[in-house]
């Protein structure tokens, strides 16, 4: 189980060494309604990420996809796990296609090779995406 503690004198909550919140900022956030599936952009090509909450060492962003996504290869140094809220999609993670639908979630584990090789046009893809920096 987590255990509260803090961190420069802010309260936290740490599950297995990793800070998971820190709760002024958590309880921050819980004040402020955000809707998803609000103001999502249209995009003629790429993706937009948005940073939706940081907190220490957590990181969770909203990304939006177009129907033409971009062929950038990731290689990031941070483990990530994605939800598609909406939409399909194709990645290729290791040189494997892994096709997700609407409520499909991932972990991609840090240094692992990944690129979005499709996604739908209608509806949009929907991402939330979390990492612990």
């Amino acid at each position: 189980m987590g255990h509260l503690g803090d961190i420069d004198g802010r309260p936290c909550l740490f599950y297995a060494g990793v800070v998971v919140f820190a709760l002024a900022s958590f309880l921050a956030e819980m004040t402020t309604v955000r809707n998803l599936f609000s103001d999502i952009p249209f995009l003629e090509s790429g993706e937009r990420f948005e940073e939706w909450l940081r907190c220490k060492n957590l990181v969770i962003e909203r990304i939006v996809s177009s129907a033409k996504p971009e062929p950038t290869a990731y290689d990031q140094a941070q483990d990530e796990w994605v939800a598609l809220l909406q939409g399909t999609a194709s990645l290729e993670i290791e040189d494997q296609v892994v096709t997700l639908t609407a409520g499909d979630t991932l972990f991609i584990p840090a240094r692992t090779p990944h690129r979005v090789l499709a996604t739908s046009e209608t509806p949009r893809c929907v991402w939330l995406a979390l990492r612990v920096d």
